[in-house]
């Protein structure tokens, strides 16, 4: 058999009297497999975080993932109401690390995988967790929290129960997810991760970020969650408790799309053109799920007109015809990145305008009567055009003229 591959479940009775009863009812209430997918990563050193081995551990330094709920466990209480059914409470449970004698220098770590193929966590507002800490002699350990793609590429939100007010019992973490893809902008340090720090949306509390390598949140595959002891000079031992890891606040804004164009035609003498349509970045078609992420702005006006017909110009001819057009693209993300632009001024800055100027006219005779001219002058023709173009944005930058002039 495969653990990996369960197709079928068989449950079956077995009447332990010989002959048995002719008949018998059973009943089946409740079948459930219990377990946890978060796994062991070792105890490891904190520089580096390289795994140690068994001679390198404190006697009996080592620690162990489980659960808690509050139907077994007296001493457990959620952090968060619990729905009743009947007047009793549903089973509510948390991830609890139980670890002893890490020494100074050391930590711990454990993971989840939640997704195979990455899931997109910019679609959401806030990540949210609980930390449970027991007592205070376990409060100057340092807590962490990952999410990444793998083991190179992550953000870390770390967290020490002495510096907040309350030191002992539930911590409810409230992360904003643009801010923490913000963090990338911080210092880098020299092991080549970079420093930063994020504020709690309900407590207002500050935590320091770490980010090392590229992640992604738009392909969040794994948690990591542990802790350092970076302080304790003894070996610690305890229990920290993990509940209600959570994304809140979908974003569920509404795509816009905007289109309007003007025609005008005076008798064909003048005739001016004008368009303009706004697409942001939520909005996308019936065959994508989100947006593009650029704010895209396009406008044009063209526009021609005779100058024979205001100016006696003695049988000449002299269309004039122009446009102009602008393309104004506003990113939501910084290039190539899941860093959301939360400053209108860097927004302004990785923003590109491509502005577009064309001209053109044609010096021509109209049919002559006279032989003599219809012969020397109606089959010339003088003819210019010229455009101009400009291009600004944070990766492209160029200017671009041409004129050119033929009879």
């Amino acid at each position: 058999p495969n653990l990996r591959a369960v197709t079928h479940t068989r449950v079956w009775y077995e009447d332990p009297v010989p002959g048995g009863r002719t008949a018998l009812t059973l009943q089946l209430s409740d079948l459930k497999f219990l377990g946890s997918r978060w796994e062991r990563e070792g105890i490891r050193r904190v520089d580096g975080e390289k795994l140690l081995t068994t001679s390198e551990l404190l006697p009996g330094e080592e620690f162990f993932l489980g659960e808690v709920n509050n139907k077994e466990n007296p001493d457990y209480y959620s952090p968060f109401p619990v729905e009743q059914i009947n007047n009793i409470p549903e089973k509510e449970q948390a991830l609890v690390l139980n670890f002893r004698n890490i020494e100074q220098g050391h930590m711990v770590r454990a993971s989840k995988q939640v997704s195979a193929r990455g899931d997109d966590y910019t679609r959401y507002s806030d990540l949210s967790w609980y930390w449970f800490n027991p007592n205070h002699t376990t409060a100057d350990l340092d807590i962490y929290f990952r999410v990444g793609a793998d083991t190179l590429n992550y953000y870390e939100v770390n967290h020490k129960f002495s510096d907040s007010a309350v030191k002992t019992g539930w911590h409810n973490m409230n992360i904003n997810i643009a801010e923490l893809s913000n963090a990338k902008n911080g210092v880098l340090d020299d092991n080549g991760h970079i420093r930063s720090t994020v504020r709690d949306r309900r407590s207002g509390e500050i935590y320091e970020v770490r980010v090392v390598g590229r992640p992604d949140l738009r392909l969040v595959k794994r948690y990591y969650f542990g802790f350092k002891n970076n302080d304790l000079s003894e070996p610690a031992s305890g229990y920290f408790y993990l509940n209600d890891v959570l994304l809140e606040g979908v974003k569920r804004d509404v795509g816009l799309a905007q289109r309007a164009g003007v025609r005008v035609n005076m008798a064909d003498v003048i005739k001016v053109d004008f368009d303009w349509k706004h697409t942001d970045d939520e909005f996308h078609g019936l065959d994508t799920q989100s947006g593009s992420g650029v704010d895209n702005q396009d406008w044009s006006l063209a526009g021609n007109f005779a100058v024979e017909d205001f100016i006696p110009l003695l049988g000449f001819r002299l269309p004039l015809s122009g446009s102009r057009r602008q393309t104004i693209n506003r990113p939501k993300y910084e290039t190539n990145s899941d860093i959301e632009i939360i400053d209108e001024d860097v927004r302004n800055a990785l923003s590109s305008i491509d502005t577009q100027e064309r001209f053109s006219s044609r010096l021509s005779h109209s049919p002559s009567k006279g032989a003599i001219p219809r012969y020397l002058v109606d089959p010339w023709s003088l003819q210019v055009s010229g455009s101009r173009r400009s291009v600004d944005g944070p990766l492209n930058r160029r200017r671009d003229k041409s004129c050119l002039l033929y009879t």
